[in-house]
């Protein structure tokens, strides 16, 4: 499969990549063939290079009408035993709060991909930090706390992801 990406000046075994897509090409080199994601700020281009590329590979890459549909159509994928994730930022994982209790009560494989901005509420939508631990950390109701890697690198992007 062809992957779009820039070749890195005279370097022929490495790429330009925003961390984002190294997130994308990581979930696919885990072998996810299934997304269902809703389109926001700054994630929505880990979605997008989905949708370019999952094509290629016979994938489904499904847009829903909002965070909780994206959440609860991933875990359907995960009943139906395919590999494959979410992808939102802040407003969008407290949405998803009761989906994922809901994963965590079937103990569903269920990965999302919170890429983060700073700032409560809507936030300042093109500044990222990490902003989000806690809330990744402890977002489920109940005696729950979900497995959260945070990777600090591009590079670790894409392998963390297939942990």
């Amino acid at each position: 499969v062809e992957i779009d990406t820039l070749p890195a000046p005279g370097k022929k075994d490495q790429m330009f990549l925003l961390g984002n897509e190294a997130c994308a090409l990581g979930a696919i080199a885990a072998g996810s063939r299934f997304m269902a994601s809703y389109p926001i700020t700054p994630a929505s281009e880990v979605m997008e290079y989905m949708i370019k590329t999952m094509d290629k590979l016979g994938s489904t890459v499904v847009q829903t009408e909002d965070e909780i549909a994206a959440c609860m159509t991933a875990m359907g994928g995960v009943y139906a035993g395919v590999r494959g994730f979410t992808c939102t930022s802040g407003p969008g994982l407290s949405l998803m709060a009761e989906s994922l209790s809901m994963a965590s009560m079937a103990e569903l494989p269920m990965v999302v991909i919170d890429v983060q901005r700073s700032g409560p509420s809507t936030g300042m939508a093109t500044k990222v930090e990490q902003s989000d631990i806690d809330a990744a950390c402890y977002n489920a109701h109940g005696d729950y706390s979900g497995i959260v890697i945070s990777p600090t690198s591009i590079e670790e992007c894409f392998y963390e992801i297939q942990k």
